[in-house]
């Protein structure tokens, strides 16, 4: 299919989901560049500013999905056939 004649850009987290996500625009549109906050950062800014529950949930998810494969099978579901194209930058939020 061809290319839309207008450029888009991305704000994401990481994950199979969203890499996936990103794979799927790419055929449809132009991908200017993508800027992606990972989760690790994520789970350090809960600290700093204090969200201890919102983080506390956060770990408990990530537990959950670990103990009950869930991670596994969100990267099965989520491939994708060729490698990004997409420039991506992974930043902090403090950056």
């Amino acid at each position: 299919m061809e290319h839309l004649n207008f450029k888009i850009n991305i704000l994401t987290t990481d994950g199979p989901q969203y890499d996936y996500l990103i794979h799927k625009l790419e055929s449809k549109f132009t991908i200017g560049i993508v800027i992606r906050e990972l989760g690790k950062y994520q789970r350090k800014n809960l600290l700093v500013q204090k969200k201890y529950y919102r983080y506390f949930c956060n770990r408990y998810q990530w537990l959950t999905r670990k103990i009950l494969g869930y991670d596994k099978y969100r990267q099965q579901y989520f491939q994708y056939p060729r490698p990004l194209h997409s420039r991506i930058i992974n930043v902090n939020k403090g950056e």
